[in-house]
């Protein structure tokens, strides 16, 4: 490998989305498509587009980068911050995201840097074949470059057992995994033996693991924080985190034993980078925290000292547990600016919310709503269909509450078994089995799940759909590139309003189809010229 690392790659993530898919002209195969691709595709001139290409396409800004991984990623700016801490002797190159409108002037960068290593993180890839894809799609353009793997997917993976092995077989030589859930230790340690400067950590000979001696005892939020200073402030947005972790243990989630213990920063330390960011022109804030307002006393005392220092300028988004907000805390947020946050409701049903392990009521949620609505604060709920104690009749439930909760938007996904959340340990008493998006339970199995789902976009009148894979973040990208809110609900009405055609075997064809795209380019005045001012 060298005795010395001088530059160093970083890649926060590359998308493998299937972003245009051709319908086969057997009849048959494209209804099997249709339906494999109901829900993240649009059917529009004879082929299947993903929602941010089926944009581009209708607002006819196809040679425009538009694209939600365009927003500043937070995971390699970690890894960039914890090596610049070694000294200036290391010199960086940070790739925010790799997709089809970047991929070749990206990679065109990287080997213009010729860096001597590349860390990959892993942190937004959803499965072991996109893992495989993004370390094969690396070394094609690599082949001798040693490839660093860290991040969440792969700590949660190899927790759950995954063959280490049969990856570094597929990926060949000079791949590394740093086995960490919090990864700056090892990757300072990892850099500093490529200089044989010292021997903190050890390399398994057979498996390229790399284990710190006493990895995640030292951790500390404080110690490891982001310099904000190597994000370009071009677009004024910035990602920022005060906490690690989730205090909460629900039962079909697998991030609290994947994150970690729940760790939270000092509430000084947190103004400080938010002067900062205020200094540097940064107008969008993005808290990355999984439970920004637990515990309720710090969350409030941020809060307080955000509007003491006069950090009000800033539009906010955040997660949020709504049933622990008081009236004086939701105040609080809408005086610091906070526009949108993204709300883990799950259920609307009480008895399904305790088979969850949620810890809330439905009582409670409304309450937090309500308040949320009452001080002009959007909201976007997560829903899940399926859970292990579901039925016909906890779903109705959860329709009349989504209905007349208030919510501004929903997005409802199947019930995901994962084997490593604390779901799997009741698999006996529910009767589960399955993994993933096949799964059967004493009340509910997969194939039905799936019917309901298309069943209930024409049951749910109140919020609106949501992106299901990006949810509140699509409405930060469309206020990022400058579209308003407004135009953003009207984007949202057409693709749902497209996806119930599309669920009654309408022909997207048909001039159903292309009367609603042209209303809604004729009320937003869309032509190629146009353009919006931001909100």
């Amino acid at each position: 490998m060298g005795s010395v690392n001088n530059r160093i790659g970083i890649i926060s993530h590359i998308d493998q989305t299937e972003r245009k898919v051709d319908l086969p002209e057997n009849e048959r195969k494209a209804d099997m498509f249709k339906k494999l691709f109901r829900w993240s595709k649009i059917e529009h001139d004879g082929y299947l587009w993903e929602e941010f290409k089926f944009f581009k396409r209708i607002m006819d800004i196809e040679d425009t980068v538009f694209n939600i991984w365009e927003l500043p990623i937070l995971s390699g700016l970690h890894v960039e911050s914890a090596i610049k801490r070694m000294g200036d002797n290391v010199t960086t190159m940070r790739i925010n995201s790799i997709f089809d409108d970047t991929i070749e002037s990206e990679y065109q960068r990287l080997k213009e840097f010729d860096p001597d290593c590349i860390f990959l993180s892993t942190t937004f890839l959803l499965n072991k074949e996109q893992l495989s894809m993004a370390v094969g799609d690396v070394r094609s353009r690599f082949p001798q470059t040693p490839i660093v793997l860290g991040g969440n997917f792969i700590v949660k993976e190899i927790a759950h057992g995954y063959d280490v092995e049969q990856l570094l077989k597929v990926c060949g030589e000079n791949v590394y995994i740093i086995n960490s859930k919090y990864g700056e230790e090892e990757i300072v340690n990892f850099l500093g033996a490529m200089r044989k400067e010292d021997e903190v950590f050890k390399l398994d000979a057979d498996s390229n693991i790399l284990r710190s001696q006493e990895r995640e005892k030292k951790y500390s939020i404080d110690e490891w924080r982001v310099d904000y200073s190597r994000l370009n402030y071009g677009k004024t947005l910035a990602p920022i985190r005060t906490a690690a972790g989730c205090p909460f243990s629900c039962n079909f989630c697998s991030y609290p034993s994947s994150a970690g213990a729940y760790l939270t920063e000092d509430v000084v330390s947190t103004i400080k980078q938010l002067k900062a960011l205020d200094t540097r022109g940064v107008r969008k804030i993005i808290f990355t925290d999984d439970t920004l307002n637990v515990p309720l006393q710090r969350f409030t005392r941020l809060l307080q000292s955000m509007v003491e220092e006069g950090l009000t300028n800033f539009q906010c988004f955040s997660f949020c547990r709504c049933q622990y907000l008081t009236e004086e805390t939701v105040k609080l947020m809408k005086q610091c600016g906070f526009t949108a946050v993204l709300l883990g409701i799950e259920s609307g049903s009480d008895t399904v919310l305790e088979h969850m392990n949620k810890r809330a009521t439905t009582e409670q949620y409304l309450r937090g709503i309500e308040l949320l609505k009452k001080n002009g604060i959007m909201t976007f709920s997560a829903i899940i269909i399926g859970h292990p104690g579901e039925t016909d009749e906890t779903i109705k439930e959860t329709v009349e509450f989504l209905n007349t909760s208030g919510l501004d938007y929903c997005y409802i996904q199947p019930f995901y078994y994962l084997h490593n959340s604390p779901i799997h340990q009741k698999a006996e008493q529910y009767g589960l089995s399955g993994e993933g998006l096949r799964w059967k339970h004493n009340t509910m199995n997969s194939s039905q799940c799936m019917d309901l789902l298309d069943e209930l976009i024409f049951k749910i009148n109140g919020p609106v759909y949501a992106n299901e894979e990006y949810a509140m973040w699509e409405l930060i990208y469309f206020l990022f590139k400058g579209y308003t809110k407004e135009f953003y609900r009207d984007y949202r009405v057409l693709l749902n309003n497209l996806r119930r055609l599309a669920l009654t075997g309408e022909d997207p064809n048909k001039d159903k189809h292309d009367r609603l795209i042209n209303e809604f380019k004729t009320r937003h005045n869309v032509n190629a010229q146009t353009t919006f001012a931001g909100n």
